[in-house]
């Protein structure tokens, strides 16, 4: 098992000197590339994890209860950011009625989505012990950080705070929460999440204009409640 464990580590070096090349890339190159950079370099290591242990099927007993539930989680969050609209209003997509710069946004995405989860589910189901565990899903919350803060110039004490509570703290709950729900449950339900809260603004003609206060609670919230829903549906069995 120690040999096993001892395995992951230069996949997490690996991880961590991109981590450290991306970041300056980040600050060099356009955002178009940003995504797809990304999702290279994890395709890479979902082909280096195959060819270590292949890829096991996703057979948990769970997996088809813990979907209802996101899915049931994901509509009832729209519903709710959609009825907060009748009251803070409406603000139009523009990319809903531009095919190219439609594709142009959410093929990179969800590509990215994808492929991160499917190396989370890759190396989580592949037993390397608690401490790489924490370690991979420290490197994960960075590089979406990486990635979520990529758009902003930090010139006030304000911008950081709306920084740090719309992007930096949701994308710690939701990194945590996917890495448990892959490793005791699935790797589809986290697909389902992230497809769904990271691309539903891009393919309606409209969203609401909610405020960084109302990102904030659902940005952190969201994750929390499938996570406690996911608890108590392993507790329950």
């Amino acid at each position: 098992m120690e040999k096993n464990k001892s395995f992951y580590r230069p996949f997490l070096l690996i991880i961590f000197v991109f981590i450290i090349m991306f970041k300056i890339i980040v600050d060099i190159m356009p955002s178009d590339y940003i995504y797809i950079i990304n999702a290279i370099f994890l395709m890479g290591m979902i082909i280096l994890l195959y060819f270590k242990g292949g890829f096991p099927r996703d057979r948990s007993y769970y997996k088809k209860s813990s979907i209802k539930i996101v899915l049931i989680i994901m509509l009832f969050y729209i519903f709710i950011i959609y009825l907060l609209g009748l009251f803070v209003g409406f603000i139009k997509n523009l990319y809903f009625y531009d095919i190219f710069m439609l594709l142009k946004n959410v093929i990179p995405i969800a590509f990215f989505i994808i492929t991160s989860e499917i190396f989370r589910y890759l190396f989580l189901r592949h037993n390397p012990g608690k401490a790489n565990i924490a370690i991979f899903t420290l490197e994960l919350i960075i590089l979406n950080i990486i990635i979520g803060i990529s758009s902003y110039n930090i010139v006030s004490i304000k911008q950081l705070f709306i920084i740090v509570s719309m992007v930096i703290i949701p994308i710690i709950a939701s990194e945590v929460m996917c890495t448990y729900v892959v490793h005791n449950v699935s790797l589809i339900p986290v697909i389902l999440y992230k497809l769904i809260y990271n691309l539903l603004f891009y393919i309606v003609p409209f969203s609401p204009d909610l405020s960084e206060y109302f990102i904030s609670v659902f940005g952190v919230g969201i994750p929390y409640i499938i996570y406690i829903e996911i608890q108590n549906l392993l507790d329950i069995y």
